[in-house]
């Protein structure tokens, strides 16, 4: 099962393979609140702890979990393509589990929401509300990736951004090292706007510019920061 993580507020959203529904059974999942933080989970034993590590992987905006015989693997992409592995443990469970789409949160006193779209399986499968609907997540299914051009690139001085888009809506760009750690963020009124980035004290090197609009469209590119003349 897979799918695409658009918004997360307060929590994590993620995909879960279970021996059961009942609490305590043995479970293995992915986790992300769109950073560059992955949750892992797994409980290993019937009324066991839940083993939870923590994996720097960089944009996981797409979520796969994958159970080949006693094998479950996790895998996160960035456009839906070119998947890599997260993690992998080894699970003995029954034939039959149950496959979730979970919303939790670390806030005792909090809730979270969460908004997934894409999703697809290889099977089809009935969720816990009886339903073809995760309960509780709401699916939009915002328009396609945005037509993002940035200009010169390679770039000395000043990198120009431009958006095609059908409505003019405001835009969050955040800029990101190759490591895919976040370094400055820029809010725009309007998408149609050309914006202008000063990066003339970043290092010579390879960067991301990430443009998230208004509804939920977003997308990602690279560019070089060369050295000045």
């Amino acid at each position: 099962m897979q799918f695409k993580v658009e918004d997360v507020d307060n929590g994590y959203v993620g995909l879960m393979m279970r021996e059961s529904g009942n609490p305590g059974s043995k479970m293995a999942g992915a986790f992300s609140n769109l950073t560059s933080l992955l949750r892992w989970h797994t409980r290993y034993q019937t009324g066991g702890n839940a083993n939870r590590i923590l994996l720097y992987k960089p944009f996981p905006y797409w979520l796969r979990l994958v159970r080949q015989g006693n094998w479950i693997r996790g895998y996160f992409s960035q456009y839906g393509t070119n998947w890599q592995l997260i993690h992998q443990v080894y699970l003995p469970m029954n034939n039959c589990i149950g496959v979730d789409v979970a919303v939790y949160t670390t806030d005792p006193n909090g809730t979270a929401e969460a908004v997934v779209s894409h999703v697809s399986t290889v099977t089809n499968p009935i969720f816990l509300n009886g339903s073809h609907t995760p309960q509780g997540i709401s699916m939009e299914h915002p328009e396609g990736p945005l037509n993002m051009q940035a200009f010169p690139n390679p770039a000395s001085e000043e990198l120009f951004i431009e958006l095609e888009t059908r409505e003019d809506l405001p835009v969050t760009y955040q800029l990101y090292n190759a490591l895919g750690q976040a370094m400055q963020t820029q809010e725009q009124e309007s998408s149609k706007t050309t914006a202008r980035w000063d990066i003339s004290q970043l290092k010579p090197g390879t960067y991301l510019m990430d443009a998230r609009l208004e509804n939920g469209q977003r997308q990602v590119i690279r560019f070089v920061k060369a050295n000045r003349p």
